[in-house]
């Protein structure tokens, strides 16, 4: 719905599992060719991009920390 989208409709776009994987995969292949790699989710509605950044932190088998809001209230 990029093209035919709308403000909102554009960015409500979650990535499967599939794509997810497909990703890293490009991502490790660009990363083997750079000395510092950056990948950016433009698709924040509703948290959608953290939440598919964290995806592809694990299916890159990165460290990755989940910071819930509910664990950020538990600290104060």
């Amino acid at each position: 719905m990029w093209w035919k989208g709308n403000v909102e409709t554009r960015y409500e776009y979650l990535y499967s599992p599939e794509e997810i994987e497909e990703l890293a995969k490009k991502v490790k292949t660009t990363s083997q060719e750079t000395s510092l790699t950056f990948a950016f989710f433009n698709n924040h509605w509703r948290a959608y991009a953290p939440r598919n950044a964290g995806d592809l932190t694990r299916a890159l088998q990165l460290p990755f920390h989940d910071f819930t809001m509910q664990k950020l209230l538990e600290k104060e």
